[in-house]
């Protein structure tokens, strides 16, 4: 259970189990991709959660922006969980959960099972508001005000809010009080501030949602005492909030306001500050903040260090079976070279997010889907023009699996026997390249033939055989000459998993 939890919080696993993983990827965590090492990730997790044995309840703001893997955990852990004394509360907004397919389909998984009871909502009525209010000022309201902030905010707390304070400005009466204009109060309470404060709440709105006065302090010219004022007059303000981590703007819409202040060439240079400020505060965990890294990068206008960081998070992502996140990051990463100039260093780097693209791809699609046989294919196709043999071997044999699994079994025969006649003497291409032929010329009725390249696929292949689109399993034999009926019987197993 440690181990899986260290995936996500490296200092929640005891420090042997620490050490260990340590030990047995030196690297860094490494991609996994396969359904079983899931499984037992989503499991480490949830006995994580359940493990305080008391009940417990788990809340997810804004479910609408979650992610698809996150979502697909929480699905896993109601079902894990049917004994404990679990509560998952979750807050979404109807109008963005549509743009979100995962999560409503998730949501509709779990109300068809009886787990989610729907509590809707609506805007404060004109107690509601009223009360509400009142908690603002500081005093009571008379019915005519209560109407008139009703009428100005249509019972949408935020706006209750503003128009509480609107109430509150000498320069309003309750007879004046007008329709809030939410765009206009936002910029009116940043221009309250003053310049030095009004300029960190650009500096905080490039970094985003939550952010460390360490962080700031590495981002901002501006000394210690003057960077501490500024904070403080913007959370007087209530334009900024305390959070668990330091500060967040009180809004998301107060976030937008600040940055849409910003002119788009000092945005350019506080996104290039942003990321300096960031290597520096996680110098020893940059893969923990990778993804929102390239992102400042690409709004700083440095895409070479974009790419950089991209490719890290999408490797992190993988590790952390979010498939979905992996691809969509390698995506960007495809994006980036794209816009190069052309040059065999641009087609050698996209050959690289190829390759490391097309595990999580099959994972998150299958081997059928034509989004992996692109992917494979655009491998094929680098690795001939930049003259990698190796590359080119690995990335047919993987061809041969999404053809093969479309029941394309004659082009599954052509892409295996190609590997098997380019892989030469290296020995673990060999054994992949064996056992694709040997797949292949199985299905097309010769029985005889797929079982001497089962043999050697066993025989040359140690525990397993790493694909690109994953690993395979190959049972060794203590002693003996090969069997061919291991070979048939791994062929019928590992035809059922990719299947």
């Amino acid at each position: 259970m440690g181990t899986e939890v260290s995936r996500l919080v490296p200092s929640a696993a005891p420090a042997e189990l620490a050490e260990e993983a340590e030990r047995s990827a030196p690297a860094g965590l490494q991609p996994m991709v396969d359904a079983w090492q899931r499984y037992r990730f989503f499991e480490g997790l949830a006995r994580a959660v359940l493990a305080p044995g008391r009940p417990i309840l788990l809340v997810l703001d804004d479910l609408h922006w979650c992610d698809q893997e996150t979502v697909t955990w929480v699905v896993f852990l109601l079902g894990f969980a049917k004994q404990a004394s679990l509560l998952v509360a979750g807050s979404v907004r109807p109008d963005e959960l549509s743009h979100n397919g995962e999560v409503a389909a998730a949501i509709r998984q779990l109300r068809s099972a009886g787990l989610v009871v729907d509590v809707e909502l609506a805007p404060l009525d004109v107690a509601g508001t009223g009360e509400l209010a009142e908690a603002l000022l500081g005093r009571p309201l008379g019915v005519d005000e209560e109407l008139l902030v009703q009428a100005a905010s249509g019972g949408y707390p935020l706006f209750v809010l503003e128009a509480a304070r609107s109430l509150a400005d000498p320069a309003h009466s309750a007879a004046t009080l007008p329709a809030v204009d939410l765009d206009a109060v936002l910029r009116r309470r940043l221009e309250r501030a003053s310049p030095a404060a009004q300029e960190v709440a650009g500096l905080v709105a490039a970094i985003g949602r939550n952010f460390s006065l360490d962080l700031l302090g590495q981002a901002t010219k501006a000394d210690a005492d003057t960077l501490v004022q500024a904070v403080d007059e913007l959370w007087r303000l209530r334009i900024l909030r305390e959070s668990a981590t330091g500060y967040d703007f009180s809004h998301d819409l107060m976030r937008d306001a600040a940055y849409a202040a910003v002119s788009p060439a000092r945005r350019w240079l506080l996104h290039r500050r942003v990321a300096e400020a960031l290597e520096v505060v996680h110098a020893h965990q940059l893969d923990r903040v990778a993804a929102q890294l390239a992102e400042q990068y690409v709004r700083g206008g440095q895409p070479d260090r974009a790419l950089v960081y991209f490719r890290k998070a999408a490797e992190t992502a993988t590790s952390l079976f979010a498939n979905a996140e992996a691809v969509r990051l390698y995506g960007r990463c495809l994006e980036l070279i794209e816009a190069m100039p052309d040059a065999r260093d641009r087609d050698a780097q996209e050959l690289e997010i190829l390759q490391a693209m097309s595990a999580p791809s099959n994972a998150l699609y299958g081997y059928a889907s034509p989004v992996v046989q692109t992917t494979l294919e655009k491998t094929v196709l680098f690795a001939e023009r930049l003259g990698r043999t190796p590359v080119l071997v690995r990335s047919l044999v993987a061809l041969f699996g999404t053809r093969f699994v479309q029941g394309n079994i004659e082009q599954a025969y052509e892409v295996a026997d190609r590997a098997l006649t380019l892989a030469g003497g290296d020995t673990e291409l060999a054994a992949q390249a064996h056992f694709a032929f040997a797949g292949s010329v199985m299905s097309l009725g010769q029985p005889a033939a797929a079982a001497t390249h089962f043999d050697l696929a066993i025989e040359l292949s140690h525990a397993s055989i790493s694909l690109l689109v994953g690993t395979l399993w190959v049972p060794k034999i203590s002693s003996g000459p090969v069997n061919r009926m291991n070979g048939l019987k791994l062929w019928s197993v590992s035809t059922r998993s990719w299947r």
